[in-house]
């Protein structure tokens, strides 16, 4: 799961010749894809919605195992994408 192959851009995702989405529930995940040095150099607090619409504070550190070539920065649910 965690190689390149798998893990398809958002901008490939909307392009004029979308790919197939599943038309079940179930999760997704987004992956940093780009270079490791342009996320760490980025202001890296956002605020997210969170449960009920309350605010999430979200920092991302610099905590990037070496065995992870892509980090995971959101992982959600869907009852249809």
């Amino acid at each position: 799961m965690h190689d390149r192959s798998s893990i398809v851009s958002v901008g490939h995702a909307f392009a004029s010749t979308p790919i197939a989405l599943p038309e079940e529930p179930g999760v997704y995940a987004f992956w940093w894809i780009a270079e490791r040095n342009v996320l760490l150099s980025a202001n890296r607090h956002i605020v997210l919605k969170g449960p009920g619409e309350r605010p999430v504070d979200v920092e991302y550190r610099e905590w990037w195992p070496p065995e992870l070539v892509f980090p995971c920065l959101y992982v959600g649910k869907s009852t249809n994408i």
